[in-house]
This record gives structure tokens, sequence and C-alpha cells, in this order.
């Protein structure tokens, strides 16, 4: 983006980033018709995904698993924090990183996606 500006173009390349997922925001739940709390709706509804309960008051109780969302966010992985395409991919899907215990990075993707971006807005105003 700065070589951009330096190259004196008004006009601001905003999406450059790859989507987050929902599953990252902590705000965002599914509730099942027995009360049963997940997080991700690509993954079965099943005891061992799910992240918590709605007890009779209408309280959320938590179980253990709900914190894995936190541990394993890639904004808490050394690895990502220190990766210069954090802002542009915002790490790897946290439900397979807490599926697999491990974090798939990938950084080629998102610097083919940001490639691409480029030269499409390039190729739309007739630059390239």
């Amino acid at each position: 983006m700065e070589k951009f500006l330096l190259k004196n173009y008004k006009q601001v390349i905003d999406d450059l980033r790859c989507k987050t997922c929902y599953v990252e925001s902590m705000s965002q739940f599914v509730i099942s018709y027995d009360l049963s709390v997940y997080k991700c709706t690509a993954r079965d509804f099943v005891p061992i995904n799910s992240i918590g309960m709605i007890n009779s008051d209408g309280d959320f109780i938590q179980n253990n698993h709900y914190y894995d969302y936190y541990v394993n966010s890639s904004y808490e992985q050394d690895k990502c924090l220190k990766c210069k395409f954090l802002p542009s991919c915002f790490g790897p899907c946290i439900q397979k990183v807490i599926e697999r215990s491990q974090n798939e990075c990938n950084q080629h993707d998102v610097f083919e996606y940001i490639i691409n971006k480029v030269k499409l807005y390039l190729l739309q105003k007739n630059i390239l």
C-alpha cells in the first residue's frame, strides 16, 4: 500500500485481506434445540464439539472446550504475530487448529491472493 501511495495513487485498495470466519468472533454462538452451544456450524452438533449449555435460567454455562477458542486464536500464537501477512490472512481456521492441535500456515496462498487482487485492480484501471 505504501508503494501505491508513493506513486500518487489516490484510490485506496481496502479489500486485500481474506475474510475472517465468524468462529473467530468470541460473541458468536449457535444454540442447538437441546440448548447445547457451539461455535462452528461446519461441524456436527455433537457433545465433543459443544462449548457449553444454556441452563434453565437462560445463562450460558461454558465448558473447558470454550476456552480452546481463546488460546488457539492466531492473535495468541507467536508464529502468527511475527508474520507480515497476519493483517491479511488472520491466521488459519481456528476450528481446524483446535481439532488438529497444530497451526497450519497458508502464507503462500495469502501472498498469491494479494498479488492477484493487485493485478486485478491494475487491469481494471488499464494500468497493466
